[in-house]
């Protein structure tokens, strides 16, 4: 059977708004559901489904360009990735070596430190050339040359979080125990790094299958490989100005969707909160979200008070999900590799890991950042929950993980979504 071939379901959720339509109990073919994992059949089906029905609206949303021209705009086939790597010389390596030293021997706490604690006297202007370009070009940058085996953890810590400090001045809160660093360690994912997903925080979750496209809560994603893993997790960058300018020109319709301020997105908390999944600011149209929280997880469904995706907000995600595939730079990861990922330009994806045993030796650090001279100001209906992440002294007093073993003593052991999920903090959406 195929897809126009399927049975007949009830009412469609497309049909016109007039009560006549509504009288005749106007019927269309069955929606594929979406599931946390994407799948292309039935993206295809969906997206024939719906091109029958012909109730599409084709209008941009309100204020959105017809088009994005900017270096932010770039496919596989025009982002060459030695464009946007930069190699640690003997000299920035000698700075690092200098201001890891002095910091240390400073006795300062980690979370002072900044440029003027980190002193890095050529280097970090080279590095604020990297964080303008990240901002206002690309979206995305590679520092490669580190040398991590050279130090233990918490020295490791500091030349990533130094680094850092040059391409953001602010770091961000990851856990409602004010975690700044999180860490993946090999098949698990810490708790306090779920602050993108929808499973409850006080449970270790595997952390080996397809991470889809996606972004993450904060300006400035910056990632810290120690160690790869033995297999698999190479990194994909979409950028979001390439994606949005195909969706003008073949599929405008997603874009009205995805501007609409009614996307069920469950917390861990079980609540739902309604938000769009694209925003505008200052004429650069973006998105922020994770698929997770719309779909569910096959280990942890979607509650029973969810609202399941309607079939429009279903083929809107899913053409995230293609469109993003289809023009998507592949990054291979490599130890002692700095990330650098503009969440507000690029999305970026993870393939699956294939290390067959359970000492999988992957080990990430993960630092959110904003910066204030280079960074865009924040939509309205995203400030609550940039101020949880940046505002406040509760940053200034941050948490580091440094404990080696993945265990109780270095995973934050509160339930965060306390502190980013409630009315309070982020806001009554529905």
């Amino acid at each position: 059977m195929t897809c126009l071939e399927a049975p007949i379901s009830l009412l469609s959720p497309y049909s016109p708004a007039d009560p006549k339509a509504a009288q005749q109990r106007l019927v269309t073919p069955a929606f594929p559901g979406i599931e946390a994992e994407f799948s292309l059949d039935k993206y295809l089906c969906r997206e024939a489904l719906l091109a029958a029905t012909n109730t599409w609206r084709t209008k941009l949303p309100t204020g959105f360009p017809l088009r994005i021209d900017s270096p932010a705009v770039w496919s596989s086939s025009t982002l060459t990735v030695a464009n946007v790597t930069y190699r640690v010389s003997q000299a920035d390596a000698s700075e690092l070596k200098s201001a890891l030293e002095h910091f240390i021997e400073s006795g300062l706490d980690l979370n002072r430190i900044a440029p003027d604690t980190f002193h890095l006297p050529s280097f970090g202007p080279k590095l604020r050339d990297m964080s303008r370009a990240i901002h206002s070009g690309t979206g995305v940058f590679i520092i490669k040359g580190l040398q991590p085996d050279k130090y233990d953890l918490r020295s490791n810590v500091i030349i990533f979080a130094g680094i850092s400090s040059y391409i953001g001045d602010q770091r961000g809160r990851q856990s409602a125990q004010n975690d700044v660093l999180s860490r993946c360690l090999g098949r698990l994912k810490t708790r306090a790094n779920l602050l993108t997903t929808t499973r409850a925080p006080d449970v270790v979750v595997p952390n080996l299958d397809i991470k889809p496209f996606h972004n993450d809560h904060c300006d400035i994603l910056a990632l810290y490989v120690l160690e790869t893993a033995r297999a698999g997790g190479a990194t994909r960058w979409a950028s979001f100005a390439q994606m949005y300018n195909e969706m003008v020109r073949e599929k405008p319709q997603v874009l009205e969707v995805l501007a609409r301020n009614d996307w069920p997105h469950e917390t861990p908390s079980r609540a739902v909160k309604h938000l769009p999944l694209m925003f505008i600011e200052g004429g650069n149209p973006f998105v922020s979200f994770t698929r997770f929280a719309l779909t569910g997880l096959p280990s942890y469904p979607r509650g029973p008070n969810a609202p399941q995706l309607s079939p429009e907000q279903a083929d809107a995600l899913d053409t995230l999900q293609f469109v993003a595939g289809k023009y998507a730079v592949e990054v291979e990861q490599e130890k002692g590799d700095i990330l650098l990922i503009n969440n507000r330009a690029v999305l970026h994806a993870r393939d699956k890991i294939r290390d067959t045993s359970d000492d999988s030796r992957r080990h990430l650090m993960r630092l959110c950042l904003r910066d204030t001279e280079f960074g865009r100001p924040i939509p309205d209906d995203l400030k609550r929950r940039w101020g949880d992440i940046f505002d406040g002294n509760d940053c200034k007093n941050g948490k580091w993980m440094l404990a080696k073993e993945h265990d109780a003593s270095f995973v934050s052991n509160s339930r965060f979504d306390s502190a980013f999920t409630n009315d309070e903090t982020t806001g009554s959406h529905g």
